[in-house]
């Protein structure tokens, strides 16, 4: 008789043959082609299926270990096959033959004549590729297994999976150019399959996260499917009052997660996120340049504002010096009063109606002095007091009239100067400002300055106004001057006609004949020009022509005086007074007030728009550019490991080994025992 450990090895043998005869000649998972069996030629392979079979506790230590082999030699193959391993008590599973034991494992016989097959089992003391771990927490508390079975209230069942094939692999993977090496423990991929049955009408409550259930009369079939890399785990809850487990059937297959297309899909993910971290890279760029330019934007409104800000300043003041201007020209306009414009007419008339009493004077004297009836020389000196009576309003009026221009030559000399310093002004903004001077305002206040500034030099040297030639205001006060200095000459003759001639005695005769000729002399030069007393005097006729003149200039300055103040007409073209010449400065100076406080207000949108770019940046692109970076990197990452597990697992197709250049492919099997009230 065997021992009971040979009787559970056979056991197992029967069962892997019945699994592999029912499952049409061992063919492999669908998740993982085997080879295809040889037949005929000493060329073909020699097949190897392995199955490992576990009994294990209830706490997951494995009872006992078999393993059983299914060796299929080609016809025309070997005669003798070497099958390495530590296989205890080996069973030949279809026939009486029994293998040579020799050292590292066994050796079979083949017939080369035709296919052999070989079937046997045996005890293995390897280690299982998968460690398995049971925890039992009942009612929270974590408890041994024997405590398990007939328990009433909540159970916890944790099944902890460990790939022990994990070994450290140095893996790489190219990175935008640059080989990147990473230190990884690569696992032999296992699928883990796990099934139990639960009794369904002895609990109120099942649960089992991530399982499929399917119903079967009153029993609920609970599968799990995981891949410990290298650790996994999956959990079953009972609610009852007599708990009772079942067995927990385990199978590990070798082989690759069930998705066809997962090589495929990640080669297609890793594309995907280079093409898209190239797009982030380039809107990060153009987020970055538009960043920068608003931020430039913000920096040139900074400066325009500035700009328009001096711009205003300067126009407030040019609009204070037109207001000065206007002031001046309304004073100087308002000083020319009707009465100071009458006076060279008066002077006019008071000359005219003098000259002939001059005349008549002067003719007197001389026919007196040449007939010599001296008793008409007193009749001559009672005329005397009239003419010097005219004589001495005469030189009144001018020393007046000639004052008043004078002061009248010194205003216009300053606002002269002040119209020259404001057009030097406004042409100092101008080449400050070459955008200010296209404008209208403008160029309305130059063209009003400058007429302005004509007007000023008419009256300060003279020139023609219309078709008049208007002599200038210092040339006037010069002739006031003559005419009061011609009034002081008439009165010296008249009075020293009236008291020498009273007085006259047929004794004295010749010298006051003399002194008659000379005053007749005198009147002469006055009648009609001269000299007196070294002293050249205008004739009559030209003191009334400079007279005319003088009011003809008076008028026309007091009409210029007006256009400048508050507009006009000059030589059929329309003239803008200084009073719109100030509106229009203090217009445009309040537009370019508004253009400034817009300027300001893009300035601010600038920088609030560079801010929220630089936010996007920092918080969007930049983030997405690092997470696709990341994602990128732990996808080639994903892709090396995914290589590096399908070389381990195209090298992991045996437990305890194979014949040399077998095809070979392993299975395991293992039974978890559920707990009992005999442990």
């Amino acid at each position: 008789m065997r021992n009971p450990t040979a009787k559970i090895t056979a056991a197992f043998g029967v069962l892997a043959l019945l699994l592999l005869c029912s499952t049409g000649m061992a063919q492999p998972a669908p998740t993982t082609p085997g080879p295809a069996p040889a037949t005929t030629g000493s060329n073909g392979r020699i097949q190897e299926y392995e199955t490992v079979f576990s009994v294990l506790s209830p706490d997951g230590i494995p009872q006992s270990v078999t393993v059983v082999d299914w060796i299929r030699v080609p016809q025309g193959g070997l005669a003798s096959v070497f099958d390495p391993g530590d296989i205890q008590d080996p069973v030949n599973l279809r026939n009486a033959e029994l293998p040579e034991v020799v050292p590292g494992g066994l050796r079979w016989s083949a017939d080369p004549t035709r296919i052999t097959d070989i079937n046997y089992s045996g005890a293995s003391r390897k280690e299982l590729p998968i460690g398995v771990k049971v925890t039992y927490r009942l009612n929270g508390q974590v408890v041994p297994s024997s405590a398990v079975s007939g328990s009433s209230g909540r159970l916890e069942v944790t099944l902890a999976f460990t790939n022990r094939t994990a070994r450290e692999e140095i893996l790489s993977y190219n990175l935008r150019g640059e080989n990147i090496t990473f230190a990884e423990n690569v696992c032999v991929p296992m699928i883990v399959q796990v099934s139990t049955e639960v009794a369904l009408p002895e609990y109120r409550g099942i649960e089992a996260p991530d399982a499929t259930t399917v119903l079967a009369g009153k029993s609920l079939n609970i599968s799990w499917m995981t891949m410990p890399s290298p650790d996994a785990s999956c959990t079953l809850v009972l609610e009852g009052d007599n708990i009772n487990l079942s067995d927990f059937d385990i199978t590990v297959i070798p082989s690759m997660p069930p998705i066809p297309e997962l090589e495929e899909l990640l080669d297609t993910t890793i594309d995907a996120l280079g093409e898209l971290e190239s797009g982030v890279d380039l809107l990060d760029s153009a987020v970055l340049q538009a960043a920068s330019g608003a931020e430039m934007l913000a920096d040139g409104q900074k400066q325009v504002a500035e700009g328009m800000r001096a711009v205003e300043a300067g126009l407030s003041d040019l609009a204070k010096l037109a207001d000065g201007h206007w002031t001046i020209a309304k004073s100087m306009n308002d000083a020319i009063t009707p009465e100071s414009l009458d006076e060279p007419g008066q002077f006019i008339e008071l000359v005219e109606a003098a000259k002939p009493l001059l005349v008549n004077l002067s003719d007197g004297i001389s026919a007196i002095m040449s007939a010599i009836p001296m008793d008409e020389l007193g009749q001559v000196a009672e005329f005397a007091p009239k003419l010097l009576e005219e004589a001495t309003d005469l030189n009144e009026r001018a020393q007046k009239v000639s004052k008043g221009l004078s002061r009248q030559s010194q205003t216009i000399s300053q606002a002269r100067t002040a119209s020259t310093q404001s057009l030097a002004a406004l042409q100092e903004l101008a080449d400050s400002n070459p955008g200010i001077a296209e404008s209208p305002q403008f160029k309305k206040v130059e063209s009003s300055l400058k007429k302005q500034n004509s007007l000023l030099d008419t009256a300060a040297t003279g020139g023609r106004v219309g078709l008049l030639q208007t002599p200038s205001i210092n040339e006037l006060a010069e002739d006031a001057k003559s005419i009061a200095a011609t009034g002081s000459r008439v009165k010296i003759v008249v009075t020293l006609a009236s008291s020498q001639l009273k007085e006259v005695s047929f004794d004295s005769i010749d010298e006051y004949a003399a002194q008659a000729m000379e005053a007749a002399d005198l009147l002469n030069a006055l009648l009609y020009g001269g000299v007196v007393q070294d002293h050249e005097v205008p004739s009559i006729d030209q003191i009334c022509d400079g007279l005319r003149t003088l009011d003809q200039g008076l008028r026309d300055l007091k009409t210029g005086l007006g256009i400048l103040a508050e507009g006009g007409s000059v030589e059929g073209r329309d003239v803008p007074g200084l009073d719109t010449s100030v509106a229009g400065l203090e217009g445009l100076a309040g537009g370019v007030s508004q253009l400034s406080g817009g300027m300001a207000d893009i300035e601010a949108g600038s920088h609030e728009l560079a801010f929220g770019l630089e936010r996007i940046r920092n918080e969007g692109t930049c983030e997405m550019k690092k997470g696709i970076g990341d994602g990128l990197a732990d996808a080639l990452k994903s892709k090396a490991q995914l290589v590096a597990m399908k070389v381990r697992l195209d090298q992991y197709d045996a437990f305890e080994g194979k014949p040399a250049g077998a095809a070979s492919e392993v299975r395991f099997l293992m039974k978890l025992k559920a707990p009992s009230h005999k442990e």
